[in-house]
């Protein structure tokens, strides 16, 4: 890799300070990594899918998967080269000092208030840097995933990609749609009415077969689906607050029972819990990336790739488990589909490790 991997910075969520909460395992810009010492059926337009570009706007790529059978790459599967992230933000650099074992601790960075790194000494340490022949990259697929939907009116008005209603004699905001029979459920804007896709990836334990190294770099990319050409689709990927701990459930669009989710309840426990902003995952979410595309043909399934997500925006998932609530990936245009985690075309979370 030619330069530094992006920059990390303090960011806030949910009352959490999250590059303080990684504690001594951060250093410089590489996100550590904790001790390890824990022991389909395809869309009837699919065959119309082959190789496919489009022009897109610099915050994002497109390619697409030549098949039906190609999908994801597995989750842990690793190269050793990786193109490097240009960093568009300055950070203060932090010294780094031990604790006595060897264990090395540094202070939180600072965002700078330049915004933009002109390359000088301040006397700091530098930020580490990440050769490419010391690299590993590392695609997760998710290990959770669910939606939730609100409609107007005291029934749902909410369709999948299909255009059949998903249940019509309940209301949208009391529904759980974790069973992989609501695959087809689609996300988006409709007047009053929204859905949104929840997704989790396993990072702390995907990150427990490599000790020493520490995320560098990250991105999601997501596969979305019309049967109509469609213009300027743009989504919104957002880090679901901490406190928020939702559960998939397992319902086919009916009304959620103990152990599911909805629009209302996160998750149900005797009582159902709900979502911290009041109104879904999303009001409640940090927004991490965006994913555009300035043409979606007809049919086909493109692979978007979002804007760099920061690594310092998965501290708390790579120091606990149950931090992670993952993604909320939503969107403000018409109706729309993103392939989820039971169909070929998975998301994935692309994460850069470098040594530490």
């Amino acid at each position: 890799m030619s330069g530094s991997p992006a920059l990390c910075s303090v960011s806030l969520l949910g009352g959490h300070v999250l590059a303080g909460i990684l504690g001594a395992s951060l250093l410089g810009c590489v996100l550590g990594n904790p001790g390890f010492d824990e022991s389909e059926s395809s869309d009837a337009s699919a065959a119309s899918a082959g190789t496919t570009e489009a022009s897109l706007g610099s915050s994002a790529t497109l390619t697409s998967y030549g098949s039906e059978s190609s999908g994801a790459s597995a989750s842990g599967t690793t190269t050793s080269t990786s193109t490097a992230t240009t960093a568009t933000t300055a950070t203060t650099a932090t010294t780094a000092t031990t604790d006595g074992t060897g264990a090395e601790s540094t202070g939180v960075a600072t965002e700078a208030s330049t915004g933009e790194s002109d390359g000088t000494s301040t006397g700091e340490e530098p930020a580490l840097s990440c050769p490419d022949e010391v690299s590993v990259d590392v695609e997760l697929v998710p290990t959770e995933n669910t939606y939730v939907v609100t409609s107007a009116g005291a029934l749902c008005t909410w369709t999948d990609s299909n255009f059949t209603l998903v249940n019509q004699d309940q209301p949208c905001d009391i529904l759980n749609f974790g069973a992989e029979v609501t695959k087809y459920t689609v996300i988006g804007r409709s007047g009053d009415s929204r859905g949104e896709y929840l997704v989790r990836f396993g990072v702390h334990q995907a990150l427990q077969g490599y000790p020493g190294m520490g995320i560098a770099e990250a991105s999601l990319t997501i596969v979305p689906w019309w049967s109509n050409t469609r213009s300027d689709v743009l989504f919104r990927v957002g880090v679901v607050d901490y406190a928020d701990v939702w559960v998939p459930g397992d319902k086919a669009a009916m009304p959620a029972a103990e152990g599911d989710s909805s629009w209302t309840s996160r998750k149900i426990e005797g009582v159902g819990l709900p979502w911290s902003s009041g109104y879904g995952p999303a009001a409640g979410s940090l927004e991490a990336a965006t994913i555009s595309l300035d043409q979606l043909i007809g049919g086909e399934h493109p692979v978007a790739t979002s804007t760099p997500i920061s690594p310092s925006l998965l501290a708390p998932w790579v120091s606990d488990a149950g931090d992670e609530q993952g993604f909320v990936i939503h969107t403000e245009i018409e109706p729309i589909l993103v392939k989820n985690k039971d169909t070929p075309y998975t998301p994935v979370l692309h994460l850069r490790l470098c040594p530490l």
